[in-house]
């Protein structure tokens, strides 16, 4: 059976950034309460259906996809801490190969060192020497 013969333009891609004109039919109805959920939230009616479309779509990711990712760092975090959590995305953020597992531990490794501030330096007396704690608070 062949393929029946297409009709109109010929469909090319877009740049995703591009706001590309369409135009369609909707019943009376629709077009009714889509014009009031554009009123109620001050969007001009092609953003309302533009923002109601996109949704659509990412209903269709896998379910919770956010709120799993988000549980699962948030498990990490308690029972590794930070160090942990970075590990984990070092490893698995947007599926590394070895050498960008390498490059990415280094450039962690670099960025993570504690800086050393002053309060972290032990107070000194009027001779250099370090003043006890059980002293500095007297």
């Amino acid at each position: 059976m062949e393929a029946a013969e297409r009709r109109g333009r010929p469909r090319v891609e877009r740049d995703p950034d591009e706001r590309v004109p369409m135009s369609l039919r909707l019943r009376g109805e629709l077009f009714n309460r889509l014009s009031e959920m554009a009123r109620a939230n001050n969007r001009p009616l092609g953003l309302e259906c533009e923002y109601r479309l996109q949704r659509s779509f990412d209903e269709h990711d896998p379910p919770y996809k956010n709120l799993r990712r988000a549980m699962t760092l948030d498990l990490i975090y308690e029972r590794e801490g930070v160090f942990g959590l970075v590990r984990h995305l070092i490893n698995t953020e947007g599926n590394p190969d070895e050498n960008e597992r390498v490059l990415r531990a280094a450039s962690a490794r670099n960025a993570t060192l504690p800086p050393r501030y002053e309060w972290l330096q032990p107070d000194l007396d009027d001779e250099g020497q370090p003043i006890p704690a059980t002293r500095r608070f007297k």
